[in-house]
C-alpha cells in the first residue's frame, strides 16, 4: 500500500477548516494555535520551544506521539530533534536519525506534502519495523514545516490505533506545522 499524499490545500480552506467541527474541539484547537504564537515569542531554546509545542500538538490531537525532525548534518538523514511521548516505552528517542531515501518521513520533507502513513506502511518500512512493533505504533501522519516556500523540517504524528487523521485533522495541522516551521526558522536564523 502507498502512502496517502494529501494534496496541497488552497488558502481558503484555512478559513473553513473549523466548519462542521465539535464547538469544544474547535476551541482547544484555537487556543493550541494561540498557545505556539505566544511561545514563539519567547526565548526558549529552540529544542525546549519544540518540545513544548510537541507537548501540545499530542494533547490537542489526542495522538501518542509527536515529533520534529530537521535535517542532519548528513544531508541524506534526518535528525528528530524533539518528541513528547509520554508512554513511550523507550525505543524512539530524540536524536534518533532516520534516511530521508525512500521513506515517508522523506518524501514529506523533499516533496513538501502531507503524508498519511496507515499501518502497512508502518510495518513494510524495514528501516523502522522493530521500533514500530515495540512501541505498538498502527498509523501516522508526517507534515512538511514549511515557511517562505522553503521546507525546513517535517512534523510527525502517530497513534497507538488504526485511526488514521481526517481531513478535518490535517487541515488544522498544516497550519500548526507552519508555526512550527516559523519557530524553526527563528531560532535557526534562517530568515
Amino acid at each position: 500500500m502507498k502512502p496517502s499524499l494529501i494534496p496541497e490545500l488552497p488558502a481558503d480552506s484555512q478559513l473553513t477548516a473549523s466548519v462542521g467541527t465539535e464547538p469544544h474541539r474547535e476551541s482547544e484547537r484555537l487556543k493550541l494555535l494561540l498557545d505556539m504564537t505566544n511561545a514563539l515569542v519567547s526565548n526558549l531554546e529552540l529544542r525546549d520551544l519544540l518540545r513544548a509545542i510537541s507537548a501540545s500538538i499530542r494533547q490537542v490531537m489526542h495522538c501518542d506521539i509527536v515529533g520534529v525532525w530537521l535535517p542532519d548534518a548528513d544531508p541524506s538523514r534526518m535528525r528528530q530533534l524533539a518528541m513528547d511521548f509520554p508512554e513511550g516505552r523507550g525505543f524512539l528517542r530524540e536524536d534518533s536519525l532516520r534516511s530521508i531515501a525512500g521513506t515517508n518521513l522523506g518524501i514529506a520533507f523533499t516533496e513538501g506534502k502531507s503524508v498519511v502513513v496507515p499501518k502497512a506502511d508502518l510495518m513494510s518500512d524495514q528501516e523502522i519495523l522493530g521500533t514500530v512493533r515495540s512501541e505498538g505504533i498502527q498509523s501516522g501522519l508526517a507534515l512538511p514545516l514549511i515557511s517562505r516556500n522553503r521546507t525546513l523540517g517535517v512534523l510527525t504524528l502517530a497513534r497507538r490505533t488504526e485511526d488514521t487523521f481526517s481531513p478535518d485533522d490535517i487541515d488544522f495541522l498544516v497550519r500548526a506545522a507552519g508555526q512550527v516551521a516559523i519557530a524553526v526558522e527563528k531560532c535557526v536564523g534562517l530568515s
